[in-house]
């Protein structure tokens, strides 16, 4: 909670700065690579919001818990723990945001090379001439740039955010599931079982979204590296078709795409994605297994 607020208070103004890199990203999709209006997928933002609800609403839960069973550490808790899954449920958003935006980008990239492979045929709106033409290709470039440098303000702001919200987040699910299975095992009363439920499942639910949403940008981003490698060093005949400034600006975004990688990073100690996820499970089981030998011996 100290982190989440000390970089509220210190970045302030980089709230401002990332909304209106949003906001530039969405006008020049919408604008230089002719995509149209376009809207957050109401479904997304449903399921977000569903998560961060029930995330909040354990807590009711947990008011009730202390009040029977006299669990006095909840209260001194309870302020660090609102902050911080409301922080995490803000985050989540931003990501899968960032996500939308990554889709979007590919697909204009995969319909310029299926412009270039079928003649245009495939393209929705037929102007394949604007497509297959060296400034539409530079808007592109541009485009990938500004969402690197998205992701780099996000990781910037967020970053010692979500480091901190992790560590906490996986202490609490760890802890709280072997208390769990101490209740279990009838080392103490059910009523404890609520408490510990309603810790851990909402952080482990949590943890798991935004590894999802984060290796979900990370596939976006390799399918972007396929459609540009595709248009790079695709067929003879459609290099052949390929004019010199097309094809050197072509190579450099390639080695844009490979370099700059479209990644939620906490601060260089850990990439946001699934192998994450399941390091994390892992050390979990890890240090259950010391915890229950100990709680034997």
């Amino acid at each position: 909670m100290t982190v989440i607020l000390l970089q509220m208070m210190c970045q302030y103004e980089g709230y401002y700065g990332l909304c209106k890199e949003f906001q530039r990203v969405r006008e020049r999709l919408e604008v230089q690579l002719k995509m149209g209006a376009l809207s957050y997928p109401r479904r997304r933002y449903i399921k977000i919001m569903f998560l961060g609800m029930a995330s909040l609403g354990t807590i009711a839960s947990l008011v009730y818990t202390s009040f029977i069973a006299s669990l006095m550490y909840f209260w001194s808790s309870c302020v660090a723990l609102i902050i911080i899954r409301l922080q995490c449920v803000l985050l989540l958003f931003y990501v899968d945001l960032m996500g939308f935006h990554v889709e979007l980008l590919g697909k204009r990239i995969r319909d310029v090379l299926h412009c270039h492979s079928l003649g245009g045929n495939c393209v929705p709106d037929g102007n394949c001439k604007q497509l297959r033409s060296l400034e539409f290709l530079l808007e592109l470039k541009q485009s990938h740039m500004e969402v690197f440098d998205l992701f780099s303000h996000f990781n910037d702001l967020f970053g010692w955010s979500i480091l901190s919200i992790f560590v906490v987040m996986f202490m609490d699910g760890t802890v709280n599931i072997y208390w769990t299975q101490q209740v279990l095992a009838g080392v103490y009363g059910l009523v404890y079982l609520n408490a510990t439920f309603s810790f851990s499942a909402p952080s482990l639910a949590l943890i798991f979204a935004f590894c999802r949403c984060g290796e979900y940008c990370k596939r976006q981003q390799m399918l972007i590296g396929s459609y540009v490698r595709g248009l790079a060093y695709g067929t003879p005949s459609l290099q052949q078709s390929k004019e010199p400034a097309y094809t050197e600006l072509l190579t450099e975004f390639t080695l844009q795409v490979e370099h700059n990688v479209l990644a939620i990073n906490a601060e260089g100690f850990m990439v946001i994605d699934n192998s994450l996820l399941m390091s994390m499970f892992a050390a979990m089981v890890t240090y259950l297994i010391v915890l229950m030998q100990f709680s034997a011996s």
